[in-house]
Order: C-alpha cells, then sequence, then structure tokens
C-alpha cells in the first residue's frame, strides 16, 4: 500500500514538473523593439530612360503630397550604385516619423 502510495505521489510530482514546463515553453518570448529605420527601393529616371551609375540622393519626408511640412531630418546618400535605374537605401526619419498619420 505505501509502494502505490509513493508511486502515485511522484507521478502527480512528474505531471506538475511536466505541466510547469510546458507553460514555460508556452509563454511568448521577450521582443526586442522594432527600430524605426527601414529599406527604400526605388528607380530613378534621367531624360525619360533609367539610370545606371552611381549618384547622390537626398531623401526627405513630408506630411502632405504638396504644401506640407517636413518630417525628421534630411537623409543625404552618397555614392548609391544604381543598375537599370533601380536603387536601394537604408532610411531613418526617426521615432516620430510615423505615428500613424498620413505622410
Amino acid at each position: 500500500m505505501k509502494g502505490k502510495r509513493l508511486l502515485g505521489s511522484g507521478v502527480a510530482a512528474a505531471l506538475v514538473l511536466v505541466l510547469m514546463g510546458g507553460l514555460a515553453l508556452a509563454q511568448a518570448p521577450q521582443s526586442t523593439p522594432l527600430g524605426t529605420g527601414f529599406t527604400y527601393q526605388g528607380r530613378l529616371k534621367s531624360s525619360g530612360s533609367p539610370y545606371s551609375g552611381t549618384c547622390d540622393l537626398r531623401f526627405k519626408l513630408y506630411d502632405a503630397l504638396s504644401g506640407g511640412t517636413q518630417i525628421g531630418p534630411t537623409q543625404t546618400k552618397t555614392s548609391v550604385g544604381l543598375t537599370d535605374g533601380y536603387l536601394t537605401v537604408q532610411l531613418d526619419f526617426g521615432s516620430g516619423a510615423f505615428a500613424g498619420d498620413a505622410r
């Protein structure tokens, strides 16, 4: 009788440990906050034809299509390589640039 009670207690303890381990694994891992930078891809044409080569570019973000206010600092990228007019750059206008308002 004592052996069955000991066995039952051992099984119960093992079950509790398994459940606790499962709960620990099921919890969401700590997430790292997203940065404010992003990758911009675009295409540049010169006189109607795609440009290939390198150039210096400036990027500005405004809160309206025309007559708006600039949001964040001007981003200057030098010696950007373009192939058939396509370019890819990393931009970061700061933490307040994208707060849900139109851009």
